[in-house]
């Protein structure tokens, strides 16, 4: 019986052509698909801080802030996703910074000196908010947005609607600058 239950088993798996994939073969895609309810053909590349210190001061590209725990990052994972496929951006750095936030690690202070002016004030301090997009260009800011964070603020389904649309035309704005090779501030 052991040998009649083995074969089928074995057949099923021959049949239906199921693979386990070895954790060094899952794509940064597919994990972020799994992170977002997202297509796992996404540009999404996980960054780690010592990659993003380094764009921050040398590098070009576009880099994402986010955490999956946050429902507005949603929003604009999905939102920005669209915009960058449809303008040709191949890869979009991803990093989740509240881990480093939390720990008051050296790493956040020299990511929020290297961010300068380009981050929120709180009441507290300066702020790296979440979600926010970066355009940086050698090492040089030449766009970025954080107000998302203002969807918490919003309970109107539809000025949520308008803030959304509005939202999306200025990361649209911003990637048309970075295509192009613009640096001017888009409102």
């Amino acid at each position: 019986m052991k040998k009649v239950v083995l074969l089928v088993v074995i057949s099923i798996f021959f049949i239906t052509g199921c693979s386990v994939k070895r954790t060094e073969d899952v794509t940064d895609g597919e994990i972020f698909a799994s992170e977002y309810a997202v297509n796992k053909d996404n540009v999404f590349k996980y960054a780690t801080i010592e990659e993003v210190l380094s764009l921050f001061k040398d590098g070009t590209g576009v880099i994402l802030f986010g955490n999956s725990d946050q429902d507005e990052c949603y929003s604009v994972v999905k939102m920005f996703m669209d915009l960058v496929s449809e303008n040709n951006i191949s890869e979009v750095y991803y990093y989740d910074p509240t881990m480093i936030r939390d720990d008051g690690s050296k790493e956040y202070d020299e990511l929020l000196n290297l961010l300068g002016d380009n981050l929120t004030i709180t009441d507290d301090d300066l702020e790296l908010m979440i979600p926010s997009v970066y355009f940086v260009r050698d090492g040089e800011i030449v766009g970025y947005n954080d107000e998302a964070v203002l969807m918490l603020d919003i309970a109107d389904e539809v000025e949520l609607d308008d803030f959304l649309k509005v939202l999306e035309d200025k990361y649209f704005k911003l990637i048309k600058k970075y295509v192009d090779g613009e640096s001017e501030d888009v409102d």
